[in-house]
């Protein structure tokens, strides 16, 4: 467990306005030892710093380097925290110490504290170039936050004065890491088991097994799976994923999301196929079902439900599906191979495992269309209006591209009565496809489909509610630009299933 410890004002304010010129006797005694353990031995300083009675460097002997911490008679001499060069040291206090590494245009610095007589770490930052083909110059930030018993990560995107355009946290974690782990004396950075986007979701043998375990067994106390056993696990941006045997002997997959008002909440899926685990090669977010040499993966739909996102079956081959369609390259919309319809694999609470189809082909074979179609006007420029009424002369309230996933609600002679995301009204029954002939319609290129640096989106609900998020900028490319109404566009994140508007003005030109 560790927490950053906070001075009081008062000491913090002294601590200011003593200058480290007053500390003489403490440098000309590190320079000495440095000089005497050291520089005569072979070895050169890069990088120095003191404060107090606590000073650090940086060393170098030909490709072996070498950080040296000392505090008071404390000291750290470790040869595996500077791996090459590039590695600088700066105190901040006499009880906080950065390490910097840079490569190119990325830096990563860590903070140790001097808490319980040990230098552990408290937190990481990475920066870096931001995405390319911006119109103003970006800094991309990373913020590891170790602070009260949880580790939490800030992603930033600022501009060249360092004015912060974009802002996200991830939900907070119980910090599960032991002081051995983060102290400095025997620390790592390629062995350390969290990294500058949180808890290690790459490769580092046992160490990230071990981490996800602990998350497991602090998170299942109190809760209506405190009695499963880890099995496996798989930590995402803003969910988890665990793999859980159950006292009677089944196996389940428990999908974990945050929320502000209730914090960590886990659903439980079917019984999985036996012996399932996490991974599927380098596709690591994927169950393994060994029968098939493969399986699917999950994800959280905007409605909350979690269900199949893609699977990799024996053969080899990779397919796509979201709540509502099946898609062999995974754009539901701009694909000659892709469909809309109801499956069986949109829920894990009730889905059969062993019943998703090895091949894209075979799934799409499972797909009911009946309820499902899209805008087929002649001229695929053309869109098609979403009436209020079954009027000619109602509000419109969009007008929606072929390819639009359109759910069918009640099919008219003249109008038929529909739902595109949330809003609910009416369309021209002659210039719809529905079911199969869906694959026969039109396409355009895709429109306007990169979003400005910053992008601030109303994502519309079910029940009328709307809530404003901003975007970081970057095309996403699971969202498509399905329709406009006046000045506002319509757009689909086809593999959340969640709608949402954006203003004209933040996209950019040139795309349609």
């Amino acid at each position: 467990m560790v927490r950053r410890i906070w001075l009081p004002f008062f000491i913090a304010w002294m601590l200011l306005i003593v200058p480290t010129a007053l500390a003489a006797n403490e440098a000309e005694d590190f320079e000495q030892f440095m000089n005497e353990r050291y520089v005569n031995k072979g070895w050169s300083a890069e990088s120095v710093t003191q404060w107090g009675d606590a000073a650090a460097a940086v060393l170098y002997q030909g490709d072996k380097g070498l950080l040296v911490v000392r505090k008071g008679e404390h000291l750290i001499e470790n040869t595996d925290a500077v791996l090459s060069s590039g590695y600088t040291v700066h105190m901040d206090t006499e009880d906080l110490l950065y390490l910097t590494v840079a490569d190119g245009k990325e830096t990563t610095t860590y903070d140790f504290y001097y808490v319980h007589n040990r230098w552990l770490l408290g937190g990481i930052r990475y920066t870096g170039q931001g995405p390319s083909e911006r119109d103003i110059p970006i800094i991309e930030e990373i913020l590891l936050n170790m602070l009260d018993d949880e580790i939490s990560t800030d992603y930033l995107l600022e501009d060249e004065n360092e004015n912060i355009l974009w802002r996200e946290t991830t939900p907070p974690l119980p910090d599960v890491l032991t002081e051995d782990e983060l102290d400095l004396a025997n620390w790592s950075p390629f062995t350390c088991p969290v990294y500058c986007t949180g808890y290690m979701d790459r490769d580092l043998g046992d160490s990230s097994d071990i981490v996800r375990k602990r998350l497991f067994d602090r998170m299942k106390t109190g809760t209506f799976f405190a009695d499963d056993a880890y099995v496996d696990g798989l930590i995402n941006r803003d969910t988890l994923q665990f793999i859980a045997d159950k006292p009677n002997g089944s196996r389940v997959l428990l999908c974990g999301s945050f929320a502000e008002d209730t914090g960590w909440q886990f659903v439980e899926s079917s019984p999985l196929p036996a012996g399932t685990t996490m991974g599927v090669e380098n596709f690591t977010s994927n169950l393994y079902f060994p029968t098939i040499y493969g399986g699917p993966s999950v994800q959280r739909f905007a409605d909350g439900i979690w269900g199949v996102s893609s699977m990799i079956s024996s053969p080899g081959e990779l397919y796509f599906m979201g709540q509502n369609w099946i898609s062999l390259d995974g754009n539901p919309v701009w694909s000659e191979y892709s469909c809309y319809g109801e499956h069986p694999w949109s829920d894990i609470t009730a889905i059969d495992w062993n019943s998703i189809p090895l091949t894209a082909a075979e799934a799409q074979g499972q797909l009911d269309l009946g309820s499902w179609a899209t805008p087929n006007s002649s001229n695929p420029e053309d869109r098609l209006h979403l009436r209020e009424k079954a009027e000619k002369g109602s509000r419109s309230l969009g007008k929606f591209y072929n390819g639009a996933p359109v759910k069918v609600l009640k099919r008219g002679q003249e109008w038929t009565k529909v739902q595109i995301g949330p809003m609910t009204g009416y369309m021209m029954t002659k210039y719809l496809a529905f079911g199969s002939d869906m694959k026969k319609v039109k396409l355009a290129v895709p429109y306007k489909d990169t979003l400005h640096l910053t992008t601030a989106v109303t994502w519309l609900t079910a029940e009328g509610n709307t809530h404003t998020q901003i975007l970081p900028g970057e095309r996403i490319p699971s969202h498509i630009l399905i329709g406009i109404h006046e000045d506002l566009w319509f757009f689909w994140d086809y593999m959340s299933n969640s709608f949402g508007q954006i203003q004209d003005s933040d996209l950019w030109d040139g795309n349609g």
